[in-house]
């Protein structure tokens, strides 16, 4: 069985270094301590991209980079806050919706990078927040209501999950750009 390696480097609780993989099935990350030697940033680390591929949740998501020729931002630029739709997210949209967006090439550019922050920002820092500047150019309206996290009317369902070059905030609901709107 193949297993690739996303690490994140400190400390854990017990003070041993933390190195998480993940398995191809798409089990969750398994924890082992990672020797001395391993102990540096040479040990393979997965992209946005990598992360969003392998998870399994997101592969509408993944189509719309690839369609809108965004995969070398996803691979290299960074450090960068991703807020990704699940593909249950894209289904929620009206039918035809999905086709029509990835139709349309500069919508759909539009759209991948209204979900892109240039900045890493975990949880804890996105919530002191109320607005956050995308990559599109739009601001993102971060709240919390009765303590559940939104960044437009989307849910925030999962956070701060770590690649090498930024971080993803899984979100319930395909956040649409102001201009998709009107």
């Amino acid at each position: 069985m193949s297993v690739r390696r996303i690490c994140r480097f400190g400390k854990s609780a017990s003070g041993g270094w933390g190195c998480f993989r993940l398995l191809p099935s798409g089990a969750q990350y398994q924890t082992t301590v990672l020797p001395e030697a391993a102990r540096t940033r040479e040990v393979m680390m997965a992209s946005l991209l990598d992360i969003l591929i392998e998870d399994g949740r997101f592969n509408t998501f993944v189509s719309a980079i690839q369609a809108s020729n965004l995969t070398d931002t996803f691979n290299q630029l960074g450090p960068l806050t991703v807020f990704a739709p699940t593909d249950d997210a894209f289904a929620g949209l009206p039918e035809g919706a999905v086709d029509t967006i990835m139709a349309d090439i500069q919508g759909l550019t539009a759209l991948v990078t209204y979900h892109i922050v240039p900045e890493r920002l975990p949880a804890e820092r996105m919530m002191a927040r109320e607005r956050l500047k995308t990559m599109q150019g739009d601001d993102l309206k971060v709240r919390r209501i009765e303590g559940v996290a939104y960044v437009n009317d989307a849910q925030i369902t999962a956070t701060d999950l770590e690649a090498d070059n930024g971080l993803i905030h899984v979100v319930d609901a395909v956040i649409l750009p102001p201009q998709a709107l009107t």
